[in-house]
This record gives structure tokens, C-alpha cells and sequence, in this order.
């Protein structure tokens, strides 16, 4: 079997890929629809659009418009370690979700930032999907290391979904939107610190978040009633990043949800 043949599109929620050559290339169909009574069936072509699948099986990943371009998750993997391997940056992870149809790569910059005597790893999450819920996206991130919390920094995302649907993809703008993100550590400094400085009701924060009321319920036995944001904020990514058996894929929904605290800093912020 050829080894862009080898499916790794399983039932599992979540692949961890360790080179790129072992993700499969998707194929794309035609797609056909049943217009039939219910008795005899009658398949038309569903004009204007087309399914994504995986190589063996054709089992679909996505119905997508003929407008739509697919990049393969390949080929984007392939670029982002070979510029990882280029700049000296780490690759934490690479994994297929949601069964093969997202793909996301994990990147550490090997630089810190330093927010009130804590040091924050400097991350950017790759993402890019067949099924239009993340289009080719970069998203800024980190690693506290005092207590290893994963942490998405507020404030940026950077969308390249016109990638696919003008079909105007240049691969180089994945090297420059990975910088980009490293550099928006810049504002999100600025942001963590004016945090420390903001003491807030702890329940009235709480209360306008929209987190499990489990992990709510944790955060409010370990923060006083009045706390800075930066307190709040760190609470919440530690309970997420070590207390949850979330898929990656809503651990880091929630990592951004913990970002809404920071809509009680001052205004003008």
C-alpha cells in the first residue's frame, strides 16, 4: 500500500501525527442526491458542490462548495515543520481532529514573556480544516510555566479563509501569520499587566463567563472575593489545563471563553 494510502481518518476524536507523510491526502466527488419517492430512488448531481474524503474508505469529511479550494492538511504540516526546523522552534504537537477533517499543529517560539514575575512560553496554534469550522487559521497561545497552564492570549486570530475560497493560496503567509502571533505577545503583555493592577468582584466575573459550573464552582473556592484579573485568568486556565478531560479542541474553546475576564478591565485598555 502506498503510504499516502495509509488512513489515519479513525474513529478516534483526536491522531497525534508525528510527520507529516503520515497524514493521508483527501480526494474529492461529485455528490449525488436521492430525489426519489421514497420507493425507487433516482440520484441527481448535486450541481455546485462536492465531498471531501478520505483515500480509502471515501468516507466523507466534508459537502463543501465547488468554490471552495482544498488545501491538504499535508501540506500544510510539511511547510510549518520545515519553517519550524528553519527558525529553531518546537513542535509541542501535531494532531487530526474531529476525525481527520481538522487539522492542528502546536508551536512553541522558544521565547518568553514575563507578566508580574510569571513567564509565559510563547505559542501559535496552526489550524486548518476540511469542514469549514476553522478554515487556515493561526491562534496566539502559551505555556505558563510556574504551574504548566495552557492559555490562549487574548486578543488574537488571524483568519486566511480566503485561502480557500478564492483559491489564492500562498504557502508563505503561514510563516508570516506565525510571526505575527508571536509578535501579538507584545499587546497581550500589555493587557496581562494592566489585569494585575484591576481588582474585580470575583463571583460578578464569574457569573458573566460561560464555563461548566463545575470548573466555576472550583474557581470560587479558590479566589477571594475581590481579585485582580490576571488572578481570576490564571485560576481558570489552571483548572482547564489540569483538572478537565476535554477534547483539545474544547479545552481551547474554553481557554478562549477564560479570555472574556479581561472585558472588565478598564476601558480604553
Amino acid at each position: 500500500m502506498a503510504e499516502e494510502e495509509v488512513s489515519l481518518f479513525v474513529p478516534e476524536r483526536e491522531v497525534v501525527v508525528s510527520n507529516p507523510l503520515e497524514i493521508p491526502l483527501v480526494c474529492e466527488y461529485p455528490v449525488f442526491m436521492d430525489t426519489g419517492d421514497g420507493f425507487l430512488s433516482n440520484f441527481k448531481e448535486a450541481v455546485g458542490w462536492k465531498a471531501i474524503t478520505e483515500p480509502i474508505t471515501k468516507r466523507p469529511l466534508a459537502i463543501v462548495s465547488q468554490r471552495y479550494s482544498v488545501v491538504q492538511h499535508r501540506a500544510i504540516a510539511t511547510e510549518v515543520v520545515d519553517y519550524c526546523e528553519q527558525c529553531g522552534y518546537q513542535i509541542v504537537r501535531m494532531m487530526l481532529l474531529q476525525r481527520g477533517a481538522k487539522l492542528m499543529i502546536e508551536v512553541n517560539s522558544g521565547d518568553m514573556v514575563e507578566i508580574d514575575g510569571d513567564e509565559i512560553e510563547k505559542h501559535c496554534l496552526v489550524y486548518n480544516s476540511y469542514n469549514l469550522t476553522k478554515a487556515l487559521s493561526v491562534l496566539t497561545a502559551g505555556m505558563r510555566l510556574v504551574c504548566s497552564n495552557g492559555l490562549v492570549a487574548p486578543g488574537f486570530v488571524e483568519r486566511l479563509r480566503k485561502v480557500h475560497i478564492f483559491k489564492t493560496f500562498e504557502i508563505a503567509k503561514i510563516n508570516q501569520t506565525i510571526e505575527a502571533g508571536f509578535r501579538a505577545w507584545d499587546v497581550s503583555r500589555k493587557v496581562l499587566e494592566q489585569a494585575v493592577n484591576t481588582m474585580v468582584s470575583t463571583d460578578k466575573v464569574l457569573e458573566f463567563v460561560k464555563l461548566p459550573e463545575t470548573y466555576l464552582k472550583l474557581a470560587k473556592e479558590r479566589l477571594a472575593p475581590r481579585e485582580n484579573l490576571n488572578e481570576i485568568w490564571n485560576c481558570l486556565t489552571q483548572i482547564l489545563t489540569h483538572e478537565t478531560s476535554c477534547g483539545v479542541n474544547t479545552t481551547i474553546d474554553y481557554y478562549k471563553e477564560a479570555n472574556k475576564v479581561f472585558q472588565f478591565l478598564p476601558r480604553g485598555t
